[in-house]
Protein backbone atom coordinates (compact mmCIF):
# COMPACT_ATOMS: atom_id res chain seq x y z
CA UNK A 1 0.00 0.00 0.00
CA UNK A 2 0.97 3.88 -0.49
CA UNK A 3 -0.01 6.96 0.69
CA UNK A 4 0.82 10.58 1.18
CA UNK A 5 3.28 11.81 2.70
CA UNK A 6 0.38 12.93 5.60
CA UNK A 7 -3.01 11.21 6.31
CA UNK A 8 -4.27 13.78 8.54
CA UNK A 9 -7.72 14.86 5.94
CA UNK A 10 -7.97 11.05 4.45
CA UNK A 11 -8.29 9.38 7.57
CA UNK A 12 -11.28 11.29 9.69
CA UNK A 13 -13.13 11.35 5.75
CA UNK A 14 -12.90 7.72 5.30
CA UNK A 15 -13.47 6.83 8.97
CA UNK A 16 -17.08 8.89 8.48
CA UNK A 17 -17.26 7.44 4.78
CA UNK A 18 -16.78 3.81 6.31
CA UNK A 19 -19.53 4.83 9.34
CA UNK A 20 -22.25 5.48 6.58
CA UNK A 21 -21.61 2.36 4.10
CA UNK A 22 -24.27 -0.07 4.89
CA UNK A 23 -24.16 -3.62 4.59
CA UNK A 24 -23.13 -5.03 1.28
CA UNK A 25 -25.75 -7.45 -0.13
CA UNK A 26 -24.18 -10.84 -1.37
CA UNK A 27 -26.89 -11.72 -4.02
CA UNK A 28 -24.83 -13.57 -7.09
CA UNK A 29 -24.27 -17.10 -7.15
CA UNK A 30 -20.91 -18.56 -8.83
CA UNK A 31 -20.90 -22.01 -9.44
CA UNK A 32 -18.30 -24.44 -10.93
CA UNK A 33 -18.42 -28.06 -11.10
CA UNK A 34 -16.97 -28.46 -7.25
CA UNK A 35 -18.09 -25.13 -5.52
CA UNK A 36 -20.82 -22.69 -5.33
CA UNK A 37 -20.73 -19.48 -3.22
CA UNK A 38 -22.63 -15.83 -3.04
CA UNK A 39 -20.85 -12.73 -3.45
CA UNK A 40 -21.69 -9.27 -4.20
CA UNK A 41 -21.14 -7.60 -7.91
CA UNK A 42 -18.81 -4.77 -8.20
CA UNK A 43 -21.18 -2.50 -9.21
CA UNK A 44 -23.30 -3.21 -6.11
CA UNK A 45 -20.12 -2.07 -4.34
CA UNK A 46 -20.25 0.77 -6.18
CA UNK A 47 -22.96 2.15 -5.57
CA UNK A 48 -22.78 1.09 -2.05
CA UNK A 49 -19.81 2.96 -1.52
CA UNK A 50 -19.55 6.05 -3.74
CA UNK A 51 -22.39 8.10 -1.33
CA UNK A 52 -20.87 7.58 1.56
CA UNK A 53 -16.86 8.36 -0.10
CA UNK A 54 -18.42 11.97 -1.92
CA UNK A 55 -19.96 12.79 1.14
CA UNK A 56 -16.62 13.19 2.77
CA UNK A 57 -14.65 14.82 -0.66
CA UNK A 58 -12.79 10.96 -1.35
CA UNK A 59 -12.99 9.77 -5.18
CA UNK A 60 -12.41 6.24 -6.04
CA UNK A 61 -9.73 5.96 -9.22
CA UNK A 62 -9.18 2.07 -10.32
CA UNK A 63 -5.82 1.84 -12.59
CA UNK A 64 -6.25 -1.02 -15.55
CA UNK A 65 -2.87 -1.75 -17.02
CA UNK A 66 -1.54 -5.53 -19.16
CA UNK A 67 1.21 -6.32 -20.65
CA UNK A 68 3.04 -9.37 -22.40
CA UNK A 69 6.53 -11.16 -20.90
CA UNK A 70 8.38 -12.15 -23.98
CA UNK A 71 10.44 -14.50 -21.38
CA UNK A 72 7.67 -16.39 -19.45
CA UNK A 73 5.02 -15.98 -22.26
CA UNK A 74 2.53 -14.66 -20.18
CA UNK A 75 -0.05 -12.13 -20.87
CA UNK A 76 -1.15 -10.43 -17.39
CA UNK A 77 -3.30 -7.64 -16.43
CA UNK A 78 -2.70 -5.33 -13.49
CA UNK A 79 -5.42 -3.26 -11.71
CA UNK A 80 -3.93 -0.45 -9.07
CA UNK A 81 -6.70 1.52 -6.93
CA UNK A 82 -6.34 4.54 -5.01
CA UNK A 83 -8.73 6.35 -2.59
CA UNK A 84 -8.11 10.17 -3.29
CA UNK A 85 -9.26 13.10 -1.20
CA UNK A 86 -9.65 16.31 -1.88
CA UNK A 87 -7.28 17.73 -0.04
CA UNK A 88 -4.62 16.15 -2.34
CA UNK A 89 -3.98 13.09 0.31
CA UNK A 90 -4.31 9.55 -0.73
CA UNK A 91 -4.45 6.15 -0.04
CA UNK A 92 -3.64 3.45 -3.16
CA UNK A 93 -3.48 -0.42 -3.15
CA UNK A 94 -0.78 -2.20 -4.27
CA UNK A 95 -1.10 -3.48 -8.20
CA UNK A 96 -2.78 -6.67 -8.29
CA UNK A 97 -1.37 -8.64 -11.31
CA UNK A 98 -3.13 -12.01 -12.90
CA UNK A 99 -2.88 -13.75 -15.65
CA UNK A 100 -4.95 -13.63 -18.73
CA UNK A 101 -5.05 -16.54 -20.94
CA UNK A 102 -7.43 -18.68 -23.11
CA UNK A 103 -9.45 -21.13 -20.81
CA UNK A 104 -12.88 -22.63 -20.29
CA UNK A 105 -14.11 -20.95 -23.60
CA UNK A 106 -13.35 -17.21 -22.61
CA UNK A 107 -11.04 -15.67 -25.37
CA UNK A 108 -8.13 -13.35 -23.98
CA UNK A 109 -10.17 -10.22 -23.90
CA UNK A 110 -12.81 -11.79 -21.68
CA UNK A 111 -9.56 -13.25 -19.59
CA UNK A 112 -8.64 -10.06 -19.12
CA UNK A 113 -12.02 -8.45 -18.49
CA UNK A 114 -13.04 -11.30 -15.95
CA UNK A 115 -9.84 -10.72 -13.78
CA UNK A 116 -10.08 -6.62 -13.54
CA UNK A 117 -12.86 -7.06 -12.37
CA UNK A 118 -12.47 -9.53 -9.49
CA UNK A 119 -8.88 -7.05 -8.92
CA UNK A 120 -10.84 -4.12 -9.19
CA UNK A 121 -13.74 -5.67 -6.82
CA UNK A 122 -10.99 -6.97 -4.00
CA UNK A 123 -8.95 -3.98 -3.95
CA UNK A 124 -12.00 -1.56 -3.52
CA UNK A 125 -13.70 -4.37 -0.26
CA UNK A 126 -10.24 -4.28 0.97
CA UNK A 127 -9.21 -1.07 1.13
CA UNK A 128 -12.75 -0.40 2.81
CA UNK A 129 -12.86 -3.21 4.88
CA UNK A 130 -15.67 -4.51 2.95
CA UNK A 131 -16.17 -8.75 2.84
CA UNK A 132 -18.69 -9.17 0.12
CA UNK A 133 -17.94 -13.26 0.26
CA UNK A 134 -17.27 -16.03 2.40
CA UNK A 135 -13.28 -16.07 2.79
CA UNK A 136 -12.45 -20.06 1.62
CA UNK A 137 -9.90 -19.30 -0.69
CA UNK A 138 -7.14 -20.34 1.26
CA UNK A 139 -8.93 -23.98 1.60
CA UNK A 140 -8.51 -24.44 -2.64
CA UNK A 141 -4.96 -25.46 -3.89
CA UNK A 142 -4.15 -25.14 -7.44
CA UNK A 143 -4.93 -27.29 -9.48
CA UNK A 144 -1.19 -29.66 -10.08
CA UNK A 145 -1.58 -29.09 -14.05
CA UNK A 146 -2.05 -24.72 -13.23
CA UNK A 147 1.53 -24.84 -11.18
CA UNK A 148 3.95 -24.09 -13.95
CA UNK A 149 1.50 -21.11 -14.31
CA UNK A 150 1.72 -19.96 -11.46
CA UNK A 151 4.72 -20.12 -10.95
CA UNK A 152 5.71 -17.78 -14.39
CA UNK A 153 3.15 -15.68 -13.30
CA UNK A 154 5.44 -15.59 -9.77
CA UNK A 155 8.63 -14.40 -11.87
CA UNK A 156 6.48 -11.61 -13.73
CA UNK A 157 5.15 -10.44 -10.36
CA UNK A 158 8.30 -9.95 -8.36
CA UNK A 159 9.63 -8.29 -11.64
CA UNK A 160 6.30 -6.05 -11.76
CA UNK A 161 6.59 -4.80 -8.70
CA UNK A 162 10.31 -5.01 -8.25
CA UNK A 163 10.37 -2.36 -11.43
CA UNK A 164 12.06 -4.19 -13.34
CA UNK A 165 9.88 -5.10 -15.96
CA UNK A 166 10.46 -3.91 -19.43
CA UNK A 167 8.20 -1.11 -21.04
CA UNK A 168 6.07 -1.53 -23.69
CA UNK A 169 8.54 -0.10 -26.36
CA UNK A 170 11.00 -2.76 -25.35
CA UNK A 171 8.48 -5.71 -24.82
CA UNK A 172 6.70 -4.56 -27.85
CA UNK A 173 2.90 -4.87 -28.01
CA UNK A 174 0.81 -7.88 -25.91
CA UNK A 175 -1.62 -10.08 -27.56
CA UNK A 176 -4.08 -8.40 -26.13
CA UNK A 177 -3.60 -5.17 -27.92
CA UNK A 178 -2.92 -6.87 -30.96
CA UNK A 179 -6.49 -8.38 -30.96
CA UNK A 180 -7.64 -4.78 -30.20
CA UNK A 181 -5.87 -2.91 -32.79
CA UNK A 182 -6.45 -5.08 -35.88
Amino acid sequence: MYTSDTLTSIAPALAAARANIGSLVKDTIAKGEKFSYAYATLDQLIELVTPPLLEQGIVLHQDVGGSYDHATQVEVVSVKSRLQHVSGEFIESSPIVSLVEEARGLSLMQSAGKNITYSRRYQLQSLLGIAAEVDDDAKKEPAPENKDKWNKLAQVRSQYESKDYPPREERGPTPMEDDFLS
